[in-house]
């Protein structure tokens, strides 16, 4: 073992406090210090209680309503073609801006310019916000 201030190999060091921090010393550093006092290790009973038991409640599941499959629902709508000209002419007849019917769908005014012009077809999700808006009838069945 090693003195943790002088640094001799010594055969035994001792726990000793200097200036606040525990170190391992040898006999003759050891008197630069307090000697820390070893606890008396005393084993107390430790006595283990059984918590009380719970009721017990079953996980029921809720019955699930059957599924719809949107996606067929979906298969047979289409966007009609003349969609350009009838969400003009409906925005025109509220007189509305571009700019006022696009800050209540929620869209940018540039998605709207497109949609008008016939360069972008409108997804079923705008199509849908436009008709209700709109009060018109775009999306149409095969």
């Amino acid at each position: 073992m090693y003195c943790e201030m002088c640094g001799k190999n010594v055969p035994k060091t001792q726990k000793v406090i200097v200036e606040g921090t525990v170190l391992m010393l040898c006999d003759s550093c050891a008197k630069f210090g307090k000697p820390v006092e070893q606890p008396k290790k005393e084993v107390k009973p430790v006595i283990i209680e059984r918590p009380q038991s719970r009721p017990f409640t079953a996980y029921v599941p809720k019955p699930q309503k059957p599924r719809v499959n949107k996606s067929t629902d979906q298969e047979d709508l289409f966007i009609a073609p003349e969609y350009a000209q009838i969400i003009r002419e409906a925005r025109e007849k509220l007189s509305w801006t571009q700019e006022d019917l696009a800050a209540k769908l929620l869209e940018k005014k540039n998605v709207l310019a497109k949609v008008e012009r016939g360069e972008l077809q409108p997804d079923m999700k705008l199509a849908r916000k436009i008709e209700k808006l709109l009060d018109i009838k775009i999306i149409e069945k095969y």
